[in-house]
């Protein structure tokens, strides 16, 4: 019996993107239910305590240089065990790391925005990235973290999805992690080729492509470990990017994924800040004020005034649990400046 190739290869990429869909970034971080802080200016404090709102912003204008690409150095130098040690998919994978690093926004996949927080609530190196033009005189503001997370996916469901957990910086997790979803790939993938005649060329272009988007989203929860100090927690979502299976199963004629197969939904409005000269997208999202569950003063705020004023500004959206003073406490990290 002959096989249609168009026809095998469309129930291939239809399973292949439900598979790419089923892996999902909160059942491969760990799940984080403790309280989060989220350090900042005196302007960006009162901002947030005005509108309820947190700023995320684009990733590729973060600190750290290596966001969006630290997890193509991993499988670049881990290609050949990711790879099973097939020289054709080593090839292909490798092509592609390259290309999607060098070229980063190619159709628009690899855009997000992100909030960062950490999991302590008094750390000198952040007090001193946040505050560090303000002579360290900035705020933290404590948030349960699973209610936080929640409340954003409730207002947001049906445009917005939000991933959340506490960022990874063993090394060798990070590695464990992404091996189990190569294997699941690649396994999916040599299943379905073993014993066929028709041409799998594009089939493993595209398998290979779906894997580094899954894990370049996994890998956003990663960093090098001389960032460890922060124990970073973070809320990242995508830029409203969905795949459709239908054309990605007409791909494999040119051996390319096309940009026609990502799909755009509504975005939140997306707009930019001046920082050293670069203008910097971002975007502000709405939260639910209950989230919020403290408010702490930088080392150089210790005075009662302070914590008066910051009491005062919670009450027109935060009265329900930023309720006196006793809410707001004081950095215990003894510096003058």
């Amino acid at each position: 019996m002959n096989v249609n190739p168009y026809k095998s290869h469309m129930n291939y990429y239809r399973d292949l993107v439900s598979k790419h869909n089923s892996i999902k970034i909160s059942e491969i971080i760990p799940p984080y239910e403790g309280m989060i802080y989220h350090y900042t200016s005196v302007n960006a404090f009162c901002s947030i305590l005005e509108s309820s709102k947190l700023r995320f912003t684009n990733k590729k204008y973060l600190n750290d240089t290596t966001e969006g690409s630290y997890i193509f150095d991993l499988c670049k130098r881990e290609a050949e065990s990711l790879c099973r040690k097939r020289v054709e998919a080593k090839e292909q994978f490798l092509t592609l790391c390259d290309k999607i690093k060098r070229e980063k926004v190619r159709y628009n996949i690899l855009e997000a925005y992100q909030c960062s927080f950490s999991t302590i609530s008094d750390n000198l190196c952040l007090w001193n990235y946040y505050t560090h033009g303000d002579s360290v005189q900035g705020y933290n503001l404590g948030f349960d973290s699973q209610l936080l997370h929640k409340s954003l996916n409730t207002k947001y469901s049906g445009k917005r999805y939000f991933q959340a957990g506490k960022v990874i910086y063993d090394e060798k997790k990070q590695l464990e992690i992404i091996q189990k979803i190569a294997d699941e790939y690649f396994e999916y993938f040599c299943n379905y080729a073993h014993g066929t005649d028709i041409s799998i060329l594009g089939m493993l272009t595209n398998t290979i492509y779906l894997l580094l988007d899954k894990l370049f989203y996994i890998g956003q929860f990663f960093k090098k470990k001389c960032f460890e100090a922060e124990s970073e927690y973070r809320i990242v979502y995508e830029s409203g990017i969905t795949i459709n299976s239908q054309k990605l199963s007409k791909s494999f004629e040119s051996d390319e994924i096309t940009p026609e197969i990502f799909e755009n939904s509504e975005n939140l409005a997306i707009r930019f800040f001046p920082r050293n000269g670069i203008l910097v997208p971002y975007s502000d999202v709405k939260f639910l004020p209950v989230a919020l569950k403290s408010i702490k003063l930088s080392p150089t705020l210790e005075n009662d005034i302070a914590r008066e004023g910051a009491l005062l500004a919670s009450q027109k959206n935060f009265s329900a649990t930023i309720k006196s003073i006793n809410d707001i406490s004081v950095s215990e990290i003894p510096v003058r400046f």
